[in-house]
């Protein structure tokens, strides 16, 4: 005779890890009104314990979400009342800015209230080089890629020299675009390439160069 099967064991389907704040809350409060009343809470103290923290944890969150809930709300609040105020800052500064432009007539009446100001238009912004020169070897021998390292679209210049840099070394590489490709140095030799970067009518700083020893 074949030896009894034992019953599957017996398991609560509940994951915790598949539930919401709201369902944990939910669950727990169900617990709270069907246990006290069970006689498997009532008979095994350790179930009574176990189901009375549980219940508690759950009281607990409860209480937790509805402050984040509030707070969140009340943030919300404050956010459209920042965004307004915002709005509001921003007609109220071109009031003052062009009410002050149209009385003051010199620069010291202007600073007399509080603000700067100029006479004509703002000069032109510098243009941030780029942050570095990437370089790419390839399996030619006696040239190599190099591209400028900038975030954004831009034309570019783009020098080279051979070791030791001096002030008459540099000589330019034909194009604007963000690569270039260094040929004309013996392989073995060691060069550094810069690159800038080149507005409508400016250019920026030369980046610092990087040496390369030609493949």
């Amino acid at each position: 005779m074949s030896a009894p099967k034992k019953p599957a064991p017996l398991r609560v389907t509940f994951n915790n890890a598949d539930l919401t704040d709201p369902e944990r809350v939910n669950l727990a409060g169900a617990v709270g009104v069907a246990a006290p009343i069970s006689a498997l809470y009532n008979q095994h103290p350790a179930v009574k314990a176990a189901l009375d923290a549980f219940i508690a944890a759950g009281v607990s969150l409860g209480g937790a979400t509805t402050v984040v809930r509030d707070l969140e709300q009340k943030l919300g609040v404050a956010k459209e009342t920042v965004d307004l105020s915002r709005t509001l800052f921003g007609q109220a500064s071109t009031v003052a800015r062009t009410t002050v432009e149209t009385t003051a007539t010199t620069l010291e009446e202007v600073a007399s209230v509080g603000l700067t100001g100029r006479f004509g238009r703002a000069p032109a912004k510098a243009i941030a080089p780029p942050t570095g020169v990437a370089i790419h070897l390839g399996k030619k021998h006696g040239q190599f890629r190099a591209s400028a390292v900038y975030t954004g679209r831009a034309k570019y210049g783009a020098q080279v020299s051979t070791d030791p840099v001096g002030p008459a070394t540099w000589q330019d590489l034909p194009g604007s675009g963000k690569e270039r490709t260094v040929m004309g140095h013996p392989s073995g030799t060691l060069v550094w390439v810069r690159f800038r970067t080149l507005g409508k009518n400016s250019a920026s700083e030369w980046c610092t160069p990087v040496a390369v020893t030609v493949p």
